[in-house]
């Protein structure tokens, strides 16, 4: 748990560099507004330095599934370590974004780990066509909806709260995420353009290349989501009203996802990623807020995890080495340090 908080603090030090105060907030804010993420900053802080305790920011989710965690991604870089630890923030936008938000944190999660695998059988000279046919078609609806998800905050989220800061009188400069879309989604497209390659290749070049571009863009849409979460959502809800935006976003985000994923699609495969971080208690109290019918919310449901199980069968055994082969690592390392604790 120590360590756990040590990393939470390295992560949380990195985003706050990233989102420095002049970047954040204009020249011309106003106090309130200044005041409001100093208060936050402040409040995050003094829970880093609490003891024995963290914030909520770093929280593992309430279901305590630990289905989310540090992963040792040295295969890709040396000594890389991506953290994909739940959020779980506390604000009527923070809330509703970190559905989308822990969704893909999943999402990364499962990537990394088949492409660990990929790696894992491509070194020992066993990976075939259909491991890395399968993993594109796995990788293309992720890519899709993380597209989109850039797309959304870019046209509607970003917008709206614009003009709540203009009704305010507090002017706010291009935020820093902005500028990381543009880079996430060029790096998205490598990632999607690796798939060319693909029978035209030799397999070791196209799972180095698909190695190489996950390594530039997925530690970028991570430290993405913690600076949202940690500065420019909450400078959000400053500005915005629950009672005003909230069902205003919630129609607004139905629209956007039925245009342009399709509404089947937005009902199963944006749900299957957005619910598959909860636990069953919290998909049940998520059912009692929402205002669809109990058919429909059935019928969705059910579809999602349909949609779910069969999009993870297809990188099924890629996770399978990629659980072998950590586990064989972790079990490397404890017996080199049995050894070097063992008296002479």
């Amino acid at each position: 748990q120590a360590r756990q908080q040590k990393r939470a603090q390295r992560v949380y030090l990195q985003s706050k560099l990233v989102m420095d105060e002049n970047v954040l907030m204009a020249k011309h804010e106003t106090a309130a507004l200044q005041a409001l993420v100093a208060s936050q900053r402040s409040s995050t802080l003094s829970g880093l330095s609490a003891e024995g305790s963290s914030p909520d920011l770093f929280d593992s989710g309430s279901s305590g599934s630990g289905r989310a965690q540090v992963y040792d991604a040295s295969f890709m870089q040396p000594e890389l370590e991506l953290d994909f630890t739940l959020s779980q923030p506390r604000g009527w936008l923070s809330e509703r974004c970190a559905l989308m938000q822990n969704g893909l944190r999943l999402e990364m999660y499962t990537l990394v780990r088949a492409l660990h695998g990929m790696n894992v059988l491509n070194d020992g000279a066993s990976l075939t066509e259909l491991h890395v046919q399968e993993f594109f078609e796995w990788f293309a609806d992720f890519a899709l909806v993380y597209q989109a998800h850039l797309e959304w905050e870019e046209s509607i989220l970003v917008p709206l709260f614009r003009s709540r800061m203009v009704a305010k009188n507090a002017a706010l400069r291009r935020l820093p995420s902005e500028e990381q879309h543009v880079k996430l989604s060029l790096r998205l497209n490598r990632m999607k353009a690796t798939k060319a390659m693909f029978g035209h290749s030799p397999l070791h070049k196209v799972v180095k290349e698909l190695t190489a571009t996950t390594a530039a863009f997925v530690p970028l849409a991570l430290i993405t989501s913690r600076d949202k979460e940690a500065f420019e959502y909450p400078a959000m809800e400053a500005v915005g009203s629950r009672a005003q935006d909230l069902k205003a976003l919630d129609g607004a985000m139905s629209t956007w996802w039925a245009k342009n994923i399709g509404a089947y699609k937005s009902c199963t495969l944006v749900t299957s990623i957005c619910e598959s971080w909860m636990s069953a208690e919290e998909r049940e109290e998520l059912s009692r807020r929402s205002k669809s019918t109990k058919f429909t919310h059935r019928w969705m449901a059910k579809r999602a995890e349909t949609v779910d199980r069969k999009r993870r069968e297809l990188v099924r055994p890629l996770l399978k080495q990629a659980a072998v082969a950590t586990r064989y690592a972790q079990q490397e390392a404890l017996m080199k340090t049995s050894l070097v604790s063992m008296p002479m």
